[in-house]
């Protein structure tokens, strides 16, 4: 067994539903889903909507490298939705083993189809 099929079954065993939607198109993995934590401005300013205040923050998610993520692509997983605003490939030699992410939560304003 090489080092990407290791961390797919991890993945597929440990991870969360998460389904990215890609215009019309759809495709659903399982991925590590974590909140950053970070203190930069995501987390520390408040902003809020007409249904009260909107949840900040970066989320990392570490997805198999065949879910094709980019930046701009909407994911949800489970009631929340999120938008990618970063993403990079971990290799080892020549062999892609997994994408990472980063992404911020949307609003309940925002509309996309589902």
């Amino acid at each position: 067994m090489n080092m990407r099929s290791t961390i797919e079954k991890l993945l597929g065993r440990y991870g969360r539903a998460v389904t990215v939607f890609k215009g019309e198109e759809s495709l659903e993995f399982q991925a590590f889903f974590h909140h950053t934590g970070s203190k930069d401005w995501h987390n520390m300013e408040k902003a809020y909507s007409k249904l009260g205040q909107i949840p900040r923050g970066q989320y990392l998610v570490i997805a198999p490298v065949w879910a094709n993520l980019k930046m701009g692509d909407k994911l949800q997983c489970g009631d929340r939705r999120f938008v990618i605003r970063r993403v990079e490939s971990e290799s080892l030699g020549n062999e892609e083993l997994y994408s990472w992410a980063l992404c911020v939560e949307l609003g309940r304003e925002d509309v996309w189809p589902i």
